[in-house]
């Protein structure tokens, strides 16, 4: 069994299995969690779930809206399960064991309100890969893989859904160039550490079917200039407030 830490989130509210040397979620995932606007009875498809923070951080934002939690990695999985009976949201979240890359049907394409993903981060080569599999897994793929990930990953959407990912800003202009003629309205809402510095990741959202331009938002400035989270932030970390993009 992977070696596991115990993991607070929303103020507790949320406890999350994670592993101790593998891919660990954090503020990306419940920021990118706040910021999907799931009404009443909304599907959500949460690609490359993981341990399941997002799910859960939705879940427990709005107890209405039905999440299926998709995993390729046995150790995830296996905590994934496990963080969704713990935190009792068996009847809200749906763990699948499956490869986005080889689904036919199940689930089912085109019929998500919402999808949300934390995409693998690099390109196999651009950075030294970790000795740790599930975090090598995590944060890279091969050439032409965020491509494929985010295709796939919207095609699962019906049209007119809602498509929320998080990501490094350094790979803005690649995660464009491979959404362009699948999203429209898209919204870029970068996440600043503190004022006056360089905005490390950004949260991207679009509609499946739209042709409407591409936004740049004013985003959200993360600490105070004594290095605490803002009481913004901390609404939505601590006390699981959603996020608002534009």
């Amino acid at each position: 069994m992977v070696e596991t830490t115990d993991d607070d989130f929303l103020g507790g509210r949320l406890k999350v299995l994670q592993p101790t040397h593998g891919f660990r979620a954090g503020v990306d995932s419940v920021m990118a969690a706040a910021a999907v606007p799931a009404e009443d009875g909304a599907r959500v498809l949460d690609v490359g779930a993981g341990a399941g923070v997002i799910s859960l951080a939705l879940a427990h934002r709005e107890p209405s809206c039905r999440i299926v939690a998709l995993e390729i990695s046995a150790d995830q999985f296996e905590l994934l399960v496990r963080n969704i009976e713990r935190n009792k949201h068996i009847e809200r979240v749906t763990p699948i064991r499956a490869d986005l890359f080889e689904i036919a049907n199940d689930p089912e394409p085109n019929s998500f309100d919402h999808v949300v993903t934390n995409p693998p981060f690099y390109q196999d080569g651009a950075v030294q890969t970790s000795s740790n599999m599930g975090k090598a897994v995590a944060h890279a793929g091969p050439e032409g893989f965020l491509a494929g990930w985010l295709a796939r990953s919207i095609r699962m959407l019906r049209p007119g859904g809602l498509f929320t990912m998080v990501y490094p800003v350094a790979s803005l202009t690649r995660v464009l160039a491979c959404l362009d003629g699948h999203l429209g309205d898209i919204v870029i809402f970068p996440l600043w550490p503190r004022a006056g510095q360089r905005a490390k990741r950004f949260i991207l959202q679009g509609k499946k079917g739209a042709k409407g331009p591409t936004v740049l938002a004013s985003g959200l400035v993360l600490h105070s200039d004594a290095g605490a989270f803002n009481e913004t932030a901390e609404g939505i970390l601590r006390h699981g407030n959603s996020l608002t993009l534009i």
